[in-house]
């Protein structure tokens, strides 16, 4: 007998915390938080010829969650420029009243497409 109490309290039990678990399902609303991404767009690009010139450019694209992925993003830029014997070059041009970059790919000629709002 006392064996049956047992599990009936058991089963009860697990019956009120299926209940709970189904009712709060119901009632709590999901948020879905969309970043806008595009995987064809990069945020930064590496040029070379493989021989003795390289190329370090931002594209301004934004980088998401910049924080978690411990990145910052930065407008449209060359950063740095390694050149054969010469090493790192400081170059340093950036594009100003671009707006925020919206696709930024490389095409077939090695030309950099960086597309603003």
């Amino acid at each position: 007998m006392n064996w049956r109490v047992i599990f009936l309290v058991i089963g009860i039990a697990l019956l009120v915390i299926g209940a709970s678990i189904i009712a709060l399902s119901l009632t709590q609303r999901q948020v879905t938080v969309q970043i806008p991404t595009n995987t064809s767009s990069p945020t930064y690009l590496l040029l070379s010829n493989w021989r003795n010139l390289s190329i370090y450019i931002s594209t301004g694209y934004p980088i998401p969650k910049p924080i978690l992925n411990g990145e910052s993003s930065k407008p449209p830029s060359i950063l740095q420029v390694f050149y054969g014997q010469y090493g790192l070059l400081g170059i340093n041009v950036t594009i100003t009243n671009l707006g925020n970059t919206s696709e930024a790919y490389l095409a077939l000629n090695n030309t950099v497409i960086i597309r603003g709002q």
